[in-house]
């Protein structure tokens, strides 16, 4: 069963395949290409397992910042935007649409000096786009979706 990797992503696919295939390897062992490369294979050693997934409500920012504060976050934005892909550094604001079709990594929020609230996502394109391979983003935007629609279907694996 593909998880959709190398066409955005499916997060509930992804958390499906590491519980049936007893869980991830170390990047180190299986290190990520940024291409497509046929099929995964299983490698040893095990660096984790997961037994679930948890969705965070959809469009509450505050329980996908409890959430973040804990762990990573799964989430999916429109990228294919043009502005999005350019993007280089500094608070990204848009423009970008709310269908998402990438699935990245959220790890955090912020506010700058001067009170800019911000997501700290990482992205999955390689060190070399945006900052260092992570993009701050527009928080608390007026879209009940959020910035890129990252509000509408975060998740996040478990371990019982």
């Amino acid at each position: 069963m593909s998880n959709g990797g190398c066409s955005g992503g499916n997060p509930n696919k992804a958390f499906n395949y590491i519980i049936r295939s007893g869980g991830l390897t170390f990047e180190h062992a299986y290190p990520y290409m940024g291409r497509r490369q046929g099929s995964c294979t299983m490698s040893t050693p095990i660096a984790a397992t997961i037994n679930g997934f948890q969705h965070v409500p959809q469009y509450d920012t505050f329980a996908l910042m409890a959430a973040v504060a804990v762990q990573p976050v799964v989430v999916a934005v429109q990228a294919e935007d043009v502005p999005f892909k350019r993007y280089g550094g500094g608070i990204f604001r848009g423009p970008c649409g709310t269908k998402p079709d990438h699935s990245v990594m959220l790890v955090g929020y912020g506010t700058t000096d001067y009170g800019e609230k911000y997501w700290i996502v990482k992205n999955s394109w390689g060190p070399n786009c945006g900052e260092n391979g992570f993009i701050r983003m527009k928080r608390d935007v007026t879209e009940r979706e959020g910035l890129c629609g990252i509000l509408m279907d975060p998740s996040y694996p478990v371990k019982h």
